[in-house]
């Protein structure tokens, strides 16, 4: 029988002392508004490396895989510069054609959905108003395509992973009766620095920074600062 696993409880806080920081084995302190820190330095807390250091036998990623991950970490801000370079002018041009939309679709699969759920729900209707919902491009012939016309607007994101095929299949769909897509293809990104077995969980990373600059970008264009809220910190809920 295989070796028995301890259960081990991670969380991540950006408040110290909190109910969820003193719940959990090793809580990982995160920093957020103003005083978050940028991409550029970004490091891996050394909780999380004490806590995911594969030391045991049998771990998923290997210890070339873990070593590989944690060089990989240090050129972040190094590849999240270079692929915000590749898609600045794109993504400006975006925000100045869709700044007057009401709604707009985001599609994803794989390692790269929860990239595409965050835009849908925290920059597009959190922080801009903007109605819209998160298709996991898996999702997408069971029932949303039917939505798909030439003046809807969607974000699709390629993944450079296993659920790539997902994607292309959703995108050539999309494309033959939507001409308002903006597309992030994480195969455009230089991820030289990071192990290509490792590469399909670094390319959403990113991807997140192509997609801060386009909601910068479309937050300035509808005069609509992402920290302005009708309901969250104005009231208890």
């Amino acid at each position: 029988m295989p070796p028995r696993l301890a259960r081990v409880s991670i969380a991540l806080s950006n408040e110290e002392g909190s109910p969820l920081w003193n719940a959990c084995q090793y809580p990982v302190h995160y920093d957020h508004g103003p005083e978050a820190v940028d991409v550029r330095t970004r490091t891996t807390p050394s909780s999380m490396r004490c806590v995911l250091n594969p030391q045991g036998r049998g771990h998923p990623i290997g210890r070339t895989g873990w070593d590989g991950g944690i060089r990989a970490i240090e050129s972040l801000g190094e590849m999240s510069d270079k692929a915000v370079e590749l898609y600045k002018e794109r993504a400006v041009e975006w925000a100045e054609a869709n700044k007057r939309d009401s709604f707009v679709y985001t599609m994803g699969s794989g390692a790269s959905y929860g990239e595409m759920y965050s835009l849908a729900i925290c920059f597009f209707m959190e922080m801009q108003w903007i109605n819209s919902n998160c298709i996991h491009s898996g999702e997408y012939f069971h029932g949303p395509f039917e939505v798909t016309d030439y003046d809807i607007p969607f974000v699709i994101t390629l993944g450079n992973g296993c659920t790539r095929h997902l994607d292309e299949r959703a995108l050539a769909f999309a494309r033959k009766y939507s001409k308002r897509l903006f597309v992030i293809d994480e195969n455009d990104f230089d991820l030289s620095a990071v192990d290509e077995s490792l590469r399909e969980y670094f390319a959403p990373i990113v991807e997140a920074a192509v997609v801060r600059y386009m909601i910068d970008a479309l937050a300035h264009d509808r005069g609509h600062d992402l920290s302005t809220r009708r309901y969250m910190w104005q009231m208890e809920y």
